[in-house]
């Protein structure tokens, strides 16, 4: 009985020791890639012809944005309306462009595009938006 309870705390306490994936990082990992590439395409001809309403749709709020060195949060679609220019640059617009689905890489929170300039992530059954930074130097 005893030798039974020692060698049950010991596996409770190595399962302790096992590192955790956040729930995030596993849904950013199996997103598919035709899901990705939809998606994708969808981003980037909203962002060519400046559909704002579209790409109000494409974020998840509230959404943390870099914008000439400061941080602001978007909270809803006419937040991000009053803000669209600001944060959709011309280097942000270029990048989503010249984004593909092979050149995005997945991190902890999503798929990455531009070195962290924009990352999106699984939002219930749908792709958003989650984060736009500064470009990386």
């Amino acid at each position: 009985m005893r030798t039974s309870l020692i060698l049950l705390l010991l596996v409770a306490l190595g399962l302790c020791t096992v590192p955790t994936v956040t729930v995030q990082a596993r849904q950013a990992a199996a997103v598919e890639p035709a899901k990705a590439q939809s998606f994708l395409k969808q981003l980037q001809t909203a962002v060519a012809i400046d559909n704002r309403l579209k790409v109000a749709s494409l974020i998840s709020y509230p959404l943390d944005v870099s914008v000439g060195g400061r941080s602001i949060t978007i909270r809803n679609d006419s937040e991000l309306q009053a803000n669209y220019s600001k944060v959709f640059d011309a280097t942000l617009k270029q990048a989503i462009a010249g984004a593909t689905v092979d050149t995005m890489t997945t991190g902890e929170n999503g798929l990455v595009l531009d070195k962290g300039r924009l990352v999106i992530s699984p939002v219930g059954k749908h792709l958003k938006v989650t984060k736009i930074a500064e470009p990386q130097s």
